[in-house]
Parts: structure tokens; C-alpha cells; sequence
């Protein structure tokens, strides 16, 4: 299915000789599918995936030539006969979006715009125009490039999610110990309770402690014998006793990446060593014993000592903790201090310096720029809400508005200054979001010279201020100054800034 969508993709989006055939054989000559039969292996499959095919995707405007207005999702996610439920209307269905744009802005019919009120679409937030062809974006990609992998995420039945699989699969984690313990947590183990669920009646007892029913989560974390060892892990390691696998393994998140890594390894060893206490316990009669189970642990812990690449705090405990372990001292993760200093633009050139903020992520969101010339001087300072976005969508979202602000202002030779990296990396590559591309479109021209700069934070702290308060805006409010306001710091070029990495 994931192919056919890919061949369907192709055929409606490539110029070439091939795409151009299969569009003679299955398309009329306005465009359209046809909708007799034709004799063909590939059209039945075709036609198959048009749903999931015109579900995710979108169209980014351009000059409008090549969307239909009725049938192209363009102003919402969904074509606006799609939101009627009609199949024709006072328009002709064969209209394109360039019919309600007349020299590079919008006109819109006042029936069309009681349309689109009616459907939820607000005709004065329509897309931004551009000189640039029009584009058929892929929804399930940051941007727009159809993949085969998100056709498969999309028709793949999703099992619910899991908050422990990513602590199971490690590298310092040998791929037989994670095997067992997904086995443990995903509750694929026979026990007595499960057993019971399947129909079988017997009476239940706990192999280890012989004093409560038998499940899993007794066994590994409620069992008296469990219990022991669990206090004694916990120990070792200088740390509160855990309830239940998450509670445990997240206790080393204060430490360092060697004695976390070593902590994983203790914990999951732990794990499947009583669980085969158990079924020696069961199997083979074998009373189980305590001190057995810590030698094997122990040595499971030590043979893992190839695995573990974390480096160590310089602290006395940490090297306790591997020393007594015999595991051995491990490079002592260290901290430099990186000077930083805002510099000015040159002569001919404004400096934006852009970043973007959202109080959770997603979660309300803000984006801050602040625009400042060659003598250093704050030209203007704007905060904007963003409503619902993740960090990164902020972080583009802010680069853009700058952008936006340098076209309108007829400022031509511009450096956007950013303390997201990939953000920053979006642009150079021109791996713009979907989202945005529309805007990115219209003012890319404008400029003779656009340069990117990837910043630290702390030289980037007067558009995080500004952004910040725009995490408290409405969607699209704007808060516009010209110069520097009052209660703004801005960096100062004469300073040094210091940062600790």
C-alpha cells in the first residue's frame, strides 16, 4: 500500500516523461481522474490509496494556477467541498485559487467569503501569496517530502505506547539482557496469574517468599525475597529504595553517564536473576538463595565493563561506587568556560537576533526578535504569540517573522542570528516546515544577501525575553516597539559573556 501511495505521489506531482504518461492513461484533460474502468494492473491500486493521499496532504500558494479552489485542500486541512459534503455549488467546480488573486493579493466574492466563514475558514488569515509555482506538500514530514516510512506509520496499526521501551534498549545493555527484560515487562511470562486468566484453577503461592499469590509484579517488586536484594542494590549505589521500574531506574538521573549506564545493567541483571530463582524454585527445587544471586549480578556488572562509555563525575562517591563494583574509573566528564561576545553587523548589514519559546512542548508559544544596525543601536524589538507549537516550529516561526520584517522594511542584506541550531540548519538547507514554507516563499527574494548564524543563549538573551513574553500572547498578537524598550537588557558588544558547557 505504502508504494502504490509513493507511485500515486509521483504521478501527481512529477513533470517527468514517465509521471507524464501514467497522467495520459488515467487523468482527462482538465486533470481529473477518470472514473470508467480501464483494464490496467497498477490503476485499481491507484485509486485505493486517493483517500490517504488527499487526507496528508496540503498545498503551499503560490500563484495559484495549479490548485483547484474546491476539491485542493489550501486554507485549511481539507478541500472546502469537502467541508460543504457538496459536489458542486454557485462556482465552477473547475476553478483554480488564481481566479480570487489579482495582482498578487487577494479578492475574494463576497459568497465566497460567507463559504468560508461557514466552514471555519477566516478569509482575512488566508495563506501568504508568492510569484513561485504552487506545491503539494506531504503532512506527515516537518517538511513536506512525501517518505515512505510515514506511509507506513500512518497505515500501521498503532499498539498503545510504552514510557519503559527506551531504557530497555541500550548500548551499554548486552541484546540477551534486554531481550529477557522486554519478555518480564511486556508480560509475556507464565505466571500463576496469567495462567488463571487462560483457565486454568489452582491454588497460588509465590515461589521465593511462599506467601502471596504469584505475579509478576509481586515476584520483581513486592516479594519479601526481591525485596532484600532490591535494599541491597539500592545500597550499593547510595540511593532511596524504588516501588516499580520506573521509579527505580530513573534514580541515577543526578548522576553521571557511567554510573547511570552501570545502574541499568544492575537493575535489569537484577530483574531476570529472579525471575530464574523463580523457576529454579519451581522447575528444579532449588531453594533460592540471596547470596548466589548478588555474585551472578556482580559479575554480570563487571562483564559489562567493555560497554560502559559514560564518562564520570570527578566526585569521591562515583569512584566508590565503580571501585567497589570493579568496574574501574572512567574519563571525568569536565567543564570549560566558552567566552562569548555579541558582535555588531557590518556597514551595509542589520543584525536580527531571533529565538523562540513555548512553556511546555508543545504548549503556548512565543516567538521575540530584536533588530539592531551596524553602531549597535535597537531599530525594533516585536514579541508575538504563537498559540499551540512545539520549541522548534517557535524557533522557525521567530527566524521567519525577523525575515518578514527586514522584507517589509526594504532592508536587503540581513544576518539572522538564532540560538537553535537546527533551526538554523532548517534554513541553510532549505528544509523549511510545511508549515511556514508559504511565507518563507513569498519574501525569499527580496534580499541580496541573507546570512545564519547559530549563537549561544547567552548572547541571544534579549530576543529570549522577548519571547518569553510572547508565550503569553494570544495566537497573532503582537507586541511592536521601535528602539529598545525601557525594561529590555540588550547585549552589550564591549562585554564578554561567559558560558559553562
Amino acid at each position: 500500500m505504502c508504494l502504490l501511495m509513493k507511485l500515486r505521489w509521483f504521478i501527481i506531482n512529477s513533470n517527468s516523461q514517465g509521471a507524464n504518461f501514467l497522467k495520459a492513461k488515467f487523468a482527462s484533460l482538465k486533470g481529473e481522474w477518470i472514473k470508467y474502468h480501464k483494464k490496467s494492473s497498477i490503476w485499481p491500486g491507484i485509486k485505493w490509496v486517493k483517500n490517504h493521499i488527499d487526507e496528508n496532504s496540503f498545498h503551499v500558494i503560490g500563484n495559484g494556477n495549479d490548485v483547484s479552489l474546491w476539491h485542493d485542500a489550501w486554507c485549511s486541512n481539507s478541500s472546502i467541498a469537502h467541508m460543504l459534503n457538496v459536489d458542486n455549488s454557485r462556482f465552477a467546480l473547475t476553478s483554480k485559487v488564481s481566479d480570487i488573486i489579482k495582482d498578487g493579493r487577494w479578492v475574494l466574492p463576497t459568497e465566497l467569503c460567507s463559504i468560508l466563514n461557514r466552514v471555519g475558514v477566516n478569509p482575512n488569515l488566508l495563506p501568504t501569496i508568492s510569484e513561485n509555482k504552487d506545491q503539494r506538500i506531504w503532512k506527515l514530514t516537518s517538511n513536506g517530502e512525501f517518505s515512505v516510512p510515514s506511509c507506513m506509520d500512518l497505515v500501521r496499526d498503532h499498539s498503545p505506547k510504552i514510557n519503559w521501551c527506551k531504557w530497555v534498549w541500550m548500548s551499554c545493555i548486552h541484546p540477551r539482557l534486554s531481550s529477557q527484560v522486554w519478555k518480564l515487562l511486556s508480560g509475556s511470562c507464565s505466571t500463576d496469574d496469567r495462567l488463571k486468566k487462560h483457565g486454568f484453577s489452582f491454588a497460588s503461592m509465590c515461589s521465593l517468599c511462599r506467601c502471596n499469590e504469584e505475579t509478576i509484579d509481586h515476584i520483581l517488586w513486592n516479594c519479601s525475597f526481591s525485596d532484600e536484594f532490591w535494599s541491597w542494590l539500592h545500597s550499593m549505589f547510595n540511593l532511596s529504595k524504588g516501588r516499580f521500574f520506573m521509579d527505580i531506574i530513573t534514580k541515577t538521573q543526578s548522576k553521571s553517564q557511567a554510573v547511570n549506564q552501570i545502574w541499568f545493567v544492575a537493575v535489569m541483571s537484577t530483574m531476570v536473576e529472579i525471575w530464574k530463582a523463580r523457576n529454579r524454585a519451581i522447575f528444579d527445587e532449588v531453594t533460592p538463595s540471596l547470596p548466589k544471586i548478588k555474585i551472578t549480578v556482580l559479575n554480570t556488572i563487571r562483564s559489562s565493563a567493555i560497554r560502559i562509555k559514560g564518562n564520570m563525575f570527578n566526585s569521591v562517591e562515583e569512584l566508590c561506587i565503580l571501585s567497589t563494583l570493579g568496574i574501574g574509573s572512567r574519563p571525568i566528564m569536565t567543564q570549560k568556560i566558552i567566552k562569548c561576545r555579541w558582535i555588531p553587523p557590518p556597514l551595509d548589514f542589520v543584525k536580527i537576533n531571533c529565538d523562540g519559546a513555548a512553556r511546555g512542548n508543545p504548549g503556548p508559544a512565543g516567538a521575540g526578535i530584536i533588530v539592531r544596525d551596524f553602531k549597535s543601536a535597537t531599530i525594533v524589538s516585536i514579541s508575538q504569540g504563537l498559540g499551540i507549537s512545539s520549541n522548534f516550529m517557535a524557533e522557525v516561526s521567530a527566524i521567519i517573522l525577523g525575515i518578514e520584517w527586514a522584507a517589509h522594511n526594504n532592508k536587503t542584506k540581513i544576518i539572522v542570528c538564532s540560538d537553535s541550531s537546527s533551526a538554523i540548519m532548517s534554513f541553510k538547507k532549505n528544509s523549511i516546515p510545511w508549515s511556514v514554507k508559504g511565507r518563507w516563499n513569498s519574501i525569499r527574494n527580496s534580499f541580496q544577501e541573507i546570512r545564519y548564524a547559530h549563537v549561544f543563549r547567552e548572547v541571544n538573551f534579549a530576543a529570549d525575553a522577548l519571547a518569553k513574553q510572547g508565550t503569553h500572547l494570544s495566537m497573532g498578537q503582537t507586541l511592536f516597539h521601535n528602539g529598545r524598550p525601557s525594561n529590555l537588557a540588550t547585549e552589550n558588544p564591549d562585554s564578554t559573556y561567559f558560558r559553562i558547557a
